[in-house]
Formats: structure tokens, C-alpha cells, sequence
């Protein structure tokens, strides 16, 4: 699929009115990649749906919800029909107060770099990454991200906590820019401990469609603000 080659603003409201946590921690399993990520800014954002499926065997994580959103919400009118075993007695329609449960998955494509909102230990690597400034981070990877051959692929970046509410209820429907977010925001209340806290980019379109699974980032040396130790 042919892609066309516009430099853009990724201007959104989503950053700047985003507030922001003072730390975000993050470990990886070897000291190589702490030192990259610390001394050089080289990292990588990952296509969320390669999150689920790396994720299947990990037994740590294994969350098949990944990419999608659901919620449920009450409704005052909601059409129920009542089915006769009965061939021969029609089926009946009836209007009424009802629970409605609405699934979320995105056609575009988001990429995801993921941190806690504190020192998490639970198996996934020994070297611990301390993030000081997650809005400078944030803000570096934006513009990095404006003025590299991904540009023209990315119409929007975000970075919020990962909301543990999946499945359940909310005192309100969903918009659809609101759905949009439960696909990459949401997760099962099982994964509460983790405090999860992504910094998103959202493609035009899926990651498979582009040939591309990973958005690797090179920002340069972040230690001024970014540290690591071995835990």
C-alpha cells in the first residue's frame, strides 16, 4: 500500500494537556539496553498488537485483551427480543431499561513505550530505568518523531496511565474518540499492581499494514534525566 511522504505536525492536545507523573521506571533485562536507552535515547515503540502476542507466553503477563477496550454502561431504552422455542409464535420486541456492553479495537495502529509509576519486581529484567522527567521525555520523543521517516505515518501521540477497568462498568457510553483510547489504555483489573504508564503514537493505519512493527527512537543522551541501576 503506497504511502504518501508529508512532512506533519503531530500537534495534540493529548500531550500538553497531559499530566504528567513526577517518575516513571521501566526495566529491561540486560545492562546494554539500560545504557542505550540512558547514555544514547535509543529505545523502540512497539505495535501493541505484538505486545499480545509476545505477552502469550510470558506468564507473568499474558494479556490476550491487548488492543482491545470494553466497557458497560447502563441504558434506559435498550430493545430486547424474546425468541419463542416455538416456530410457530413470533418473536417478540420489548423497550426497556438494560445493560450494554460496547468492545473497542482501533484500525489504526499504536505503538506503545511502557513504564510504571513506580519500581515495580516482577520478573522483567534486573536493570531498573528512573525516568525524572517523563514530560521531557515525552516531548523529545514527539519531536524526534516529527522530523524522522516516521512522520508521515503517525497523526497523533499520547501518554496516559493504563486504566484497569475492563469489562466493567461505567456511569456513561463511550464517545468514539473515548472507545478509540480503551484500545490501547485498557486492561483487565488483574494487572492493577503494575500501574502501568504508556507514551503512545497512533498511526494512520495498523502496524502489519505498514511493514513495520517496532518505531525505533534515537534521541541522544537523556542522562541528565534519565538513570538506570542494576536491582
Amino acid at each position: 500500500m503506497p504511502f504518501l511522504s508529508i512532512k506533519v505536525m503531530i500537534i495534540n492536545s493529548c500531550l500538553t494537556k497531559t499530566k504528567y507523573p513526577n517518575q516513571l521506571f521501566r526495566r529491561v533485562e540486560k545492562e546494554e539496553y539500560a545504557l542505550d536507552f540512558v547514555m544514547k535515547g535509543k529505545f523502540f515503540l512497539t505495535d501493541i498488537v505484538q505486545y499480545k502476542s509476545e505477552e502469550t507466553s510470558d506468564k507473568i503477563r499474558k494479556d490476550d485483551k491487548e488492543g482491545v477496550g470494553s466497557i458497560k454502561y447502563d441504558v434506559p431504552d435498550l430493545m430486547k427480543a424474546h425468541i419463542s422455542k416455538n416456530p410457530k409464535i413470533p418473536t417478540h420486541w420489548e423497550t426497556g431499561p438494560g445493560e450494554m456492553t460496547s468492545t473497542y479495537q482501533g484500525i489504526n495502529g499504536f505503538f506503545a513505550l511502557c513504564f510504571s509509576l513506580f519500581p515495580i519486581d516482577k520478573g522483567h529484567g534486573d536493570y531498573l530505568i528512573d525516568v525524572e522527567d517523563p514530560r521531557k521525555l515525552t516531548e523529545s520523543i514527539r519531536d524526534y518523531l516529527e522530523a524522522s521517516k516516521y512522520n508521515s505515518y503517525i497523526n497523533l501521540m499520547m501518554a496516559a496511565p493504563i486504566r484497569y477497568d475492563y469489562g466493567e462498568k461505567r456511569d456513561h457510553p463511550v464517545d468514539s474518540l473515548e472507545g478509540l483510547d480503551t484500545s490501547w489504555e485498557q486492561k483487565p483489573q488483574k494487572y492493577q499492581d503494575e500501574k502501568e504508564w504508556r507514551i503512545v503514537a497512533m498511526t494512520n493505519f495498523p502496524g502489519d499494514e505498514m511493514g513495520f512493527k517496532k518505531i525505533h527512537v534515537d534521541i541522544g543522551d537523556i542522562s541528565n534525566y534519565v538513570s538506570y541501576k542494576k536491582t
